[in-house]
């Protein structure tokens, strides 16, 4: 009887657990990359826009002009570049560049 209790309390004990570990986790992580862009994505998204503009690759390559880019593309506090990216990475986002960045980004996650 006691081990059938225990369970019992053991069971509910790990369901409280997991359900608080999921608040947080949707509190924090989910929420911070849900709603900022602190990953690669605007380097991807920069690229893809200036394709959209018809903007020479060549350019992509210069760290302080792409950097320039990237503040005009609504990225102005992240940092990033797309020297280690080859030029075909930016095309499957270049049909969605119509919508807003993180509207954009949420659709590719």
């Amino acid at each position: 009887m006691a081990t059938h209790i225990t369970s019992k309390v053991l069971s509910g004990a790990i369901r409280v657990l997991a359900i608080v570990g999921f608040v947080v986790f949707m509190g924090t992580a989910f929420r911070r990359c849900w709603t900022e862009p602190s990953t690669d994505f605007p380097n991807y998204y920069t690229a893809a826009a200036l394709v959209r503009q018809h903007r020479p690759l060549r350019n992509y390559y210069d760290w302080t002009w792409f950097a320039r880019e990237m503040n005009y593309a609504s990225f102005e506090t992240q940092l990033g570049a797309y020297t280690p990216q080859t030029p075909l990475t930016m095309l499957p986002m270049a049909a969605l560049i119509g919508l807003p960045p993180q509207t954009t980004r949420r659709v590719c996650s």
